[in-house]
């Protein structure tokens, strides 16, 4: 089998879960997947790369393509992937603020229950929650907590669950950025792996180990 042969099966192996991950997740999200994917570190630090890729992109235009130092020429070129990750980061950084805006209190300032108690909130805050969602969904919900259980984390996980699905407007503008995104990483991350794989295949085809292999022990495969 030929190396485009294994490229292209490797970058088939990464691109079809990814594209039904992103299918998924555009069709079908909710704010707690929403809520989750919000705090990753990987999209909670795009603001760098949308301050340091275009720093990086003036410095490299002012100083040229490479420079010399005690006689050694270094490339300081960015490379064409970065322009990759510098899109992904730029729709990552929307979906991120579409959802700080549009996302109801409850999943925006909350990632579980233990957060909520941990932070000090209360019934009140419950009832701020609710007030959030569509006027039926918020009346029955209101008329829950007004009631005479006490049991916070019960009604906690009430609202949680029982408004995960609402604003699909909204969750489908998110999930839409974020799957562009991270379309856009995804081709970050399979340059760069395709780069090392041909790397390491060249060094490991110089090498007397690879020789060695091919003249002795392949033929007795």
């Amino acid at each position: 089998m030929t190396y485009i042969e294994y490229a292209s099966r490797f970058i088939a192996s990464i691109t079809i879960p990814i594209f039904n991950f992103g299918i998924y997740i555009w069709m079908q999200p909710s704010w707690i997947t929403l809520s989750k994917l919000s705090k990753y570190k990987i999209v909670q630090t795009t603001i760098f790369w949308l301050i340091f890729l275009p720093t990086m992109a003036k410095i490299t235009e002012k100083l040229g393509d490479s420079i010399f130092i005690y006689g050694y020429e270094i490339i300081i070129k960015l490379p064409f992937s970065w322009f990759y990750l510098y899109f992904s980061a730029i729709f990552i950084f929307l979906a991120q603020m579409y959802y700080k805006i549009t996302a109801p209190n409850i999943y925006n300032e909350n990632s579980s229950y233990e957060e909520f108690d941990t932070n000090g909130r209360n019934k009140e805050h419950l009832e701020k929650y609710v007030s959030d969602f569509p006027y039926e969904q918020s009346k029955f919900l209101g008329k829950i907590i007004k009631g005479p259980s006490n049991d916070i984390k019960t009604l906690f996980w009430k609202i949680w669950y029982e408004c995960e699905y609402e604003f699909k407007f909204h969750r489908f503008i998110i999930s839409t950025l974020y799957f562009i995104g991270f379309f856009f990483l995804g081709f970050v991350i399979i340059e760069n792996i395709i780069f090392v794989y041909d790397l390491f295949s060249k060094i490991y085809e110089d090498s007397s180990l690879y020789t060695f292999y091919v003249k002795f022990i392949l033929p007795l495969l």
